[in-house]
């Protein structure tokens, strides 16, 4: 036969048998309970633990301070509750819970005492019989409700107001807090002034609701509440643990060594319910026992074994290397060559080949290649087997031995010389521009180096002067003579006439330059067909043609000096001549300032008369109108308008 998991199999009847646990019976002080696969014990009165084994801590007597302790047979029993303003009033959290600290220090309303009952109790309501009698009818409200007395939300617990007491209906203490109030129609009842109470019902929750025979906190801990809380709980002995202190605490006690970690194996009553943790370095139940990490001897090639905490540490002889001293070392390995240096080496040595500049048993000695200054203008870096110039400004070239050339990028505009100088340039610039680079134009005609030109055009730094006819030179200072190409040919002779010539040709010759040959009449001496006599004769005509334009203009000006007058005169004989018919009363007064009502007229002589101007109201037989007399301007020059111009037609 054989067992497996609480069964025996029974090869013959093919089929399994089930264990019984409890056979031989492992209760030590208990009656066993055989399982499928497990057993348990029930333990006789004193006893506890898996197998009942373990006697009743003698920690169950009094309770702890602020506590209460969970009743036995309270359910139906009566808490009366008395509505008035007696000592059951409070409005703090120390007044109102017996609690200080944070949560004492916050101000409540006004309310009754709170009322903090087990799970079965029930509730009367009833006025205080000390005060004035009054109807009460409580509200069964919410939080909210009860901060703001509030009955909104609320729910009565009587038809109406009575003054006598009754028992409150079971269905309003639910679990938990339950919030009442009163309002009566009295202003000095009510609830603002605290007539209102909270009404906690706290459940039993130190037995499993599965088992509600069983002893609370099986018998291994106190069932009780402090003030505030919303329940009955559990508070274990010493050395137990769990909801109902079902459970042995194995680590109480703290049963693992070396700074180990003690962790509780759950649902264990017996011994051995914990488990360890050791730190690195120990081992055992309680990590009592040191590891011995050397103990096999793991280190290799003859290294020296260290048992450290966590794990085997090996000192390697020479040569050799890795965690257990197993790996053979090469001595190059660890680059000791410095500044590029080749590393060679056999299983123990090694050697170092050096480059150039570099020196030392690892190359770590580098030569000093700028002892020697070979920087001439500037400052000297080490390298390796070389050195590095930094020139100052103005220098270039490995030694900083050639000044740099500011020139080389034609700094200098508009064909500007440039001239280099020590880290600097600069720019001999033409007579047309001036400025650091020679970019500032200036104006070469602006002081009119042309002397006799017509005109001046700035060609960047020179001008070009354009002569006046007669004239040459760069500036046109050189008068031109115009017989210095000898235009009169055929033996004439050149005369210069301002910037033109004039040729006395010989007899025989005419023309501008005496090219043309003349036919000559008999006995003529050729005077007349000389360039002489034909330069004469073009002076002539011109005196001659000023001479009678003048003429003719000083006989025009005198004529129409004449004709001016004339008209004057004959315009004032007949105004002069007009016939007095007596009504001199209109006159116009014709003085000497030349005034009409305030206003200056110009004349040229004195006159002081009065003109009769009554025979302009008479019809005319040759015009149908009517004229106003007005003053007479005789400065007037206009011929026959002074008269005209006094005589206004007037529409009748």
């Amino acid at each position: 036969m054989m067992k497996r998991n609480g069964w025996q199999d029974n090869y013959n009847l093919n089929m399994y048998i089930e264990i019984d646990e409890c056979s031989p019976d492992p209760c030590t002080h208990g009656t066993c309970q055989d399982l499928v696969a497990d057993y348990t014990c029930h333990c006789h009165l004193g006893f506890m633990g898996r197998n009942c084994d373990h006697p009743v801590p003698g920690c169950l007597g009094p309770l702890p301070e602020g506590a209460s302790p969970w009743q036995h047979n309270m359910t139906g029993s009566v808490v009366t509750v008395e509505w008035g303003y007696a000592k059951e009033t409070c409005n703090t959290y120390e007044t109102c819970f017996g609690v200080t600290g944070a949560a004492g220090d916050g101000v409540l309303q006004v309310q009754q005492r709170p009322l903090e009952i087990q799970e079965g109790v029930r509730v009367r309501f009833q006025p205080d019989s000390q005060e004035v009698q009054f109807a009460i009818q409580p509200y069964k409200v919410s939080r909210e409700g009860f901060e703001r007395c509030s009955i909104a939300q609320g729910r009565p617990t009587t038809d109406s107001p009575t003054a006598v007491p009754f028992q409150l209906d079971p269905k309003f203490l639910t679990l938990g807090s339950n919030y009442f109030i009163v309002n009566t129609d009295s202003p000095l009842f009510r609830c603002d002034f605290g007539l209102r109470i909270n009404i906690t019902v706290k459940p039993n929750l130190c037995r499993p609701d599965q088992q509600p025979g069983s002893d609370r906190c099986s018998n291994r801990g106190h069932c009780l509440s402090r003030r505030t809380q919303g329940s009955f709980y559990c508070e274990c002995c010493e050395g137990y643990m769990g909801q109902y202190c079902e459970e042995m605490d194995g680590c109480h006690g703290n049963p693992c060594e070396n700074g180990a970690t003690c962790l509780d194996i759950e649902d264990e009553l017996g011994d051995g319910n914990f488990t360890c943790i050791c730190p690195p370095g120990y081992t055992g139940t309680s990590c009592s026992d040191k590891i011995d990490y050397c103990a096999e001897s793991p280190c290799q090639n003859g290294a020296q074994c260290l048992s450290v905490e966590y794990g085997p540490q090996c000192v390697c002889l020479t040569g050799f290397t890795g965690d257990l001293c197993q790996l053979t070392l090469d001595p190059c390995d660890s680059r000791p060559c410095q500044h590029q240096g080749i590393c060679h080496s056999n299983t123990t040595h090694y050697q170092c080949e050096c480059p150039p500049g570099v020196s030392g048993q690892n190359c770590e000695i580098n030569a000093d290649e700028c002892a020697s200054s070979p920087c001439r203008h500037g400052v000297c870096v080490d390298r390796v087997n070389g050195y590095q110039c930094y020139c100052v400004p103005g220098f270039n070239g490995h030694h900083c031995e050639h000044e740099y050339d500011e020139c080389l990028s034609n700094p200098c505009l508009n064909n500007g010389a440039c001239v280099d100088q020590l880290n600097r340039f600069t720019c001999e610039c033409g007579e047309g521009y001036r400025g650091e680079r020679c970019e500032v134009k200036v104006d070469l005609c602006a002081s009119n180096p042309c002397k006799n030109a017509t005109a001046c055009i700035d060609q960047g730094n020179t001008v070009h002067c354009v002569c006046a006819p007669g004239f040459t030179g760069s500036q046109c200072e050189v008068q031109v003579n115009p017989c210095q190409t000898q235009p009169c040919v055929n033996g004439g002779t050149c005369q210069p006439h301002g910037s033109e010539y004039i040729c006395v040709c010989m007899q025989g010759y005419i023309g501008k330059d005496c090219t043309e040959k003349a036919l000559e009449a008999e006995g003529d001496t050729g005077f007349y067909h000389s360039p002489v006599f034909h330069e004469h004769m073009r002076i002539l005509y011109t005196v001659t043609g000023i001479l009678a334009t003048a003429f003719v203009a000083v006989i025009a000006v005198v004529m129409y000096g004449v004709c001016r007058a004339h008209h004057w005169f004959r315009g004032y004989d007949e105004f002069d001549s007009l016939p007095d018919d007596g009504q001199r009363s209109r006159k116009v007064s014709i003085e000497d300032n030349g005034s009409r009502s305030g206003t200056p007229v110009r004349r040229s002589r004195r006159v002081q008369d009065y003109v009769d101007t009554s025979s302009i109201h008479q019809p005319r037989p040759s015009v149908q109108a009517i004229y106003e007399a007005t003053s007479v301007d005789f400065t007037d020059t206009s011929g026959d308008q002074p008269l005209l111009n006094s005589l206004k037609p007037k529409r009748v």
